[in-house]
């Protein structure tokens, strides 16, 4: 849903009485902040998911001003002008561009939530990988951005609460959350995070594969988008042969040799062997926690088996060919791109309590100018 939809959805629906709207205003909200590398997505406790719009923001190149941001700015990536250019200002789940995060945030919370007298309470999701520095990025953001509180949760911990596992039980579970450039695999028992490992390969890195074999294979080049929409159309990594396999889809690039358009067909098939790679990264990991894993949590994963979570997750055949690297059993999460945004959702009426448990609890940041190590 974008933020349009939101505010339209918003308007069309029946207003609440007078005094639950001044109610609404003096009220601090919680707000649940999925920042992810490729999709941010915004919770709120009485709406749910409110907001899904790509992590992009689109500057004026002379003054270096925001000019637009989400699903507007995204429409720039690769189609740079003089004017205005495209950039995605979080890589690998971290902060690169501070200023440019800042005015990202600020305006999805302006535009989701409305007029608001108190600051707003956030909590965030960010990858278990997170060195402190990076961990200060985020908190100082939110803090600039007008939050009156700011939470940190492990992303792959709010995926697994959203993808519905009872990771408070004395038993060991393996979730794998495979977003656009991180893959976070952890076991949880107890409410914590037992054991984790994060590899810088995930969706993009599918799109990055599939970038390169159309120029060695076809010597021509497409872009990131193009790529993606190539990926989500006819990607798959299942094996043997399927009658999706025989499906052929032509792909407008730019000729390596010339420089001038060219049209280039592929079909499933061909994409297989391209994304081998990716796959076997993602299965080597899993496959490294395992090993890393107490021995008393091991007949637990084995029973379970793998929960798969995060937009790249949706890959055809993934799940399949990482059952078969780890041999045991692997299942993608129901509305998988959704479940850290889920997990963070069902947080929320806890935040009053929280300072240990399912919340990051070595940075919990309050408007006191303090940062809790």
């Amino acid at each position: 849903m974008t933020v349009r939809e939101y505010r339209q959805k918003q308007a069309g629906d029946k207003g609440p009485g007078l005094i639950r709207q001044v109610r609404g205003l003096l009220s601090q909200k919680s707000i649940g902040l999925d920042l992810g590398t490729h999709t941010t997505r915004l919770c709120l406790p009485e709406d749910g998911v409110v907001l899904s719009e790509p992590s992009a923001v689109a500057v004026n190149r002379l003054s270096g001003e925001v000019t637009r941001y989400g699903t507007a700015a995204i429409k720039l990536l690769g189609r740079t002008s003089a004017q205005e250019e495209a950039v995605r200002p979080i890589r690998k789940g971290a902060i690169v561009d501070y200023a440019r995060t800042l005015a990202l945030i600020q305006a999805f919370i302006r535009e989701s939530c409305g007029s608001m007298l108190r600051p707003p309470r956030l909590l965030i999701s960010v990858p278990a990988s997170l060195n402190d520095a990076e961990k200060r990025y985020v908190l100082m953001a939110a803090e600039e951005a007008g939050a009156g509180g700011v939470y940190l949760m492990e992303s792959v911990r709010a995926a697994a609460l959203g993808a519905g596992l009872d990771i408070k039980a004395p038993f060991g579970r393996l979730v794998v959350d495979i977003g656009a450039e991180v893959t976070d695999v952890a076991v949880l028992s107890l409410g914590g995070i037992v054991v984790s490992g994060t590899l810088d390969v995930a969706g993009r890195a599918f799109d990055e594969a599939l970038m390169g074999y159309v120029r060695s294979r076809h010597k021509a080049l497409i872009g990131e988008l193009r790529a993606e929409e190539v990926k989500i159309r006819i990607g798959s990594v299942r094996e043997g042969n399927t009658p999706e396999d025989l499906k052929r889809i032509s792909v407008n690039g730019r000729s390596v040799e010339t420089g001038l358009p060219v049209t280039v067909p592929l079909s499933p098939a061909e994409l297989k062997s391209a994304f081998d790679g990716p796959v076997q990264a993602i299965g080597r990991q899993i496959l490294r926690v395992i090993e890393k894993t107490p021995p008393e949590l091991l007949p637990n994963i084995h029973r379970g088996g793998i929960t798969l979570t995060g937009g790249g997750s949706q890959l055809d055949g993934l799940a399949e060919r990482l059952s078969r690297i780890t041999g045991l059993s692997c299942t993608v999460a129901e509305h998988p791109e959704d479940c850290t945004a889920e997990g963070l959702l069902r947080t929320l009426p806890y935040l009053d309590d929280m300072v240990e448990g399912m919340l990051v609890s070595d940075f919990v940041h309050r408007r006191t100018g303090r940062y809790n190590t």
